[in-house]
């Protein structure tokens, strides 16, 4: 057991960790989930989460006002690593974002740092970095795009780890390397604009709700620095069983 009252995951750099089957950081009904990293970026949700008691405890993002605000802020410019188990149903909504610190109509080359857009059919998905050096039709340009073709099945549990050290974008899939590209930027600084699941941050699209996902998650973790390959594994390994894989 580890000191965050759970399986034995690698905590050097975490910086956001919550866990709808750990008690300490949700209980059922309640519209908070508190960090387990020990940063206290505590998890405000939106009306729309639901939770389920399937695979332990996971919250269920219903494509409309489902959505989780981190309240954390700092982009991290330079490497880092957020990890994941959830599943993604097929998507309603044209950008649905599974995780993003951005507007939906981003103003200013400071937007858009990270997206990760589910695909409509929920099978793949799609990582654009930004470094903020120019926009165009109100959406920042300049930056990578990694796609991660037929990744996981429809509405099937999987670990899903997206890492980045200024060197490489890589995506890996249930402990094992999927798909990467060589990238050198620096991610565009978007102060103020906190971190969201389910949701860009500031939706100006329309119609309303055109960026919200479809799907659940029970686990997220966002590092300060690109994970190692024993480390990735170490994670999946301590969480696998509860997930069935």
């Amino acid at each position: 057991m580890s000191a965050f009252g759970g399986p034995q995951i690698v905590s050097d750099g975490l910086l956001i960790y919550y866990d709808a089957a750990n008690p300490r950081s949700y209980v059922g009904s309640a519209t908070s989930c508190f960090d387990l990293s020990g940063f206290n970026n505590t998890g405000n949700l939106s009306s729309g989460i639901s939770f389920s008691s399937g695979v332990s405890g996971n919250f269920i993002f219903g494509a409309t006002t489902s959505f989780i605000n981190t309240g954390f802020v700092t982009t991290l410019s330079t490497s880092f690593t957020i990890n994941m188990w959830y599943t993604t149903n097929p998507q309603v909504n044209s950008v649905p974002m599974l995780f993003s610190k951005s507007s939906s109509n981003a103003t200013a080359t400071t937007d858009a740092p990270i997206n990760i857009i589910p695909s409509s059919n929920g099978r793949s998905l799609t990582v654009g970095l930004r470094n903020g050096l120019s926009y165009a039709a109100n959406y920042p340009v300049g930056g990578v795009d990694l796609t991660a073709t037929n990744i996981f099945s429809a509405s099937v549990w999987a670990n899903l780890v997206i890492k980045y050290d200024q060197i490489n974008l890589e995506v890996w899939a249930n402990g094992n390397y999927f798909t990467g590209i060589a990238w050198t930027g620096t991610l565009s600084n978007n102060p103020g604009r906190p971190y969201y699941l389910g949701r860009a941050p500031f939706e100006t699209f329309v119609p309303a709700n055109n960026t919200q996902y479809s799907g659940n998650i029970a686990i997220f973790q966002m590092y300060s620095r690109s994970l190692s390959t024993s480390e990735i594994q170490q994670n999946f390994q301590a969480q696998r069983g509860r997930f069935g894989i």
